[in-house]
């Protein structure tokens, strides 16, 4: 059973399994409390263990948040920051998907990558669709695009790369996209720095040594459409089997957390309580 690190207001951590956090809910006697834990229910009448399994998360944040630890979090600031990020993510998105529908199928695709993985939903969800307007008419565009996501994403977790880090890989992906050909600034500098190894990754996914690389780079006949999508599957090659270890570890646990409680913010803010009304996206991850 999955388990879920909680901050207290005094610092300190408590580890509960989500039927424990379900469970301490039960005894939080406040009005937001008690339709947090009759949504929880609804929940797992309505669709089964994997939604049990979410709402027990909601039912921890709900949790952190009366015990004071993410008070902060539940600010009328972290409301609509969260919702301003999610109508960002929904607009870039939109000009990539062409569609309301092919918005939501994005949204789906990330929320559950993100929990899959153990990363930051909104960090994320912004690089992805960033990259995906920048392959709008491209042969990346699609599922190129998660392809070459899920390869950069899945080597970040299994070198424990920070958000920042990944979201500076994702950003070089971008950029590669946008200029069409790709550069030793790109490839050496911000995604090598930020994946260890990436460039001798990149030579064996092209099937040449690291100074034919060079070579290549430095006369610009490397393509991005080319190459990306052949480094992505190097990555996910490379680091396939040490991807189930890395996602259990603790920090993972915390990311998915930290998304429940991103969650949480934009149903509120999309409930109406800062004045938002739900759009024709969902508002939110969908769930």
């Amino acid at each position: 059973m999955r388990t879920h690190i909680l901050l207290t207001a005094d610092g300190r951590s408590v580890v509960l399994t989500s039927r424990q956090a379900k469970a301490a809910l039960s005894g939080v006697k406040t009005e937001t409390l008690g339709a947090g834990e009759a949504a929880a229910r609804a929940d797992i009448q309505q669709e089964g263990h994997a939604k049990a399994m979410m709402a027990g998360r909601r039912a921890a944040v709900m949790l952190t948040a009366a015990l004071g630890g993410l008070a902060a979090g539940f600010s009328a600031g972290a409301l609509i920051n969260a919702s301003v990020t999610m109508d960002g993510i929904d607009s870039t998105l939109l000009k990539a998907a062409g569609s309301a529908s092919g918005v939501k199928a994005e949204l789906a695709f990330l929320s559950q990558e993100s929990e899959r993985l153990g990363i930051n939903f909104e960090g994320n969800a912004a690089s992805f669709a960033r990259t995906a307007a920048a392959a709008d008419g491209t042969a990346l565009a699609g599922q190129g695009v998660r392809d070459i996501w899920l390869g950069v994403a899945e080597a970040g977790v299994v070198l424990g790369r920070s958000q920042a880090e990944l979201e500076g890989a994702l950003t070089a992906i971008e950029q590669m996209i946008s200029k069409g050909v790709v550069s030793s600034e790109e490839l050496r500098g911000q995604l090598g720095e930020r994946l260890p190894g990436a460039f001798e990754i990149a030579a064996r996914s092209m099937g040449v040594t690291t100074q034919e690389l060079g070579k290549m780079l430095e006369s610009g006949e490397i393509l991005a459409e080319d190459f990306l999508p052949k480094f992505a599957a190097q990555l996910r090659s490379e680091f396939g089997d040490s991807l189930g270890e890395a996602i259990a570890k603790p920090a993972r646990e915390i990311e998915r957390l930290k998304n429940d409680l991103f969650d949480f913010q934009v149903d509120v803010a999309g409930a109406g309580w800062i004045g938002k009304t739900k759009d024709v996206f969902g508002h939110g991850r969908p769930r």
